[in-house]
């Protein structure tokens, strides 16, 4: 899927928007721009090298995604044991408890339809 991908990058976009670096297949992570994995809209998708990608997706304690979402500390604390517990990265702990949210909120919205 990756190289599929790729060759659907215009040249002109195959350097990362934050480093300038050269992108390559090996380097190349896919940025969404709103924080929602699930929006694959091509105006939501940016390449940046994994680098920056995940400079990009590091927040402070006030983590905030599309100004929807703020935790305190308290909850960055839990989240941060949560992710620990599992051996994944703090960032992912984030993504999926808001993914999870989303689908509660998603699903509330289809009963009431």
């Amino acid at each position: 899927m990756l190289i599929a991908l790729w060759e659907l990058i215009p040249v002109e976009l195959k350097i990362c928007p934050k480093c300038k670096v050269k992108l390559t297949l090996q380097n190349l992570d896919i940025h969404h721009k709103d924080g929602r994995r699930s929006n694959n809209k091509p105006e939501n998708l940016e390449p940046m090298c994994s680098k920056c990608h995940r400079g990009a997706l590091k927040r402070s304690t006030d983590f905030m995604i599309n100004t929807s979402f703020r935790l305190t500390g308290d909850e960055l604390y839990y989240l941060e044991e949560e992710a620990e517990k599992e051996g994944i990265s703090v960032s992912a702990m984030i993504r999926r408890s808001i993914d999870n949210f989303r689908k509660t909120q998603d699903q509330k919205s289809d009963q009431v339809s």
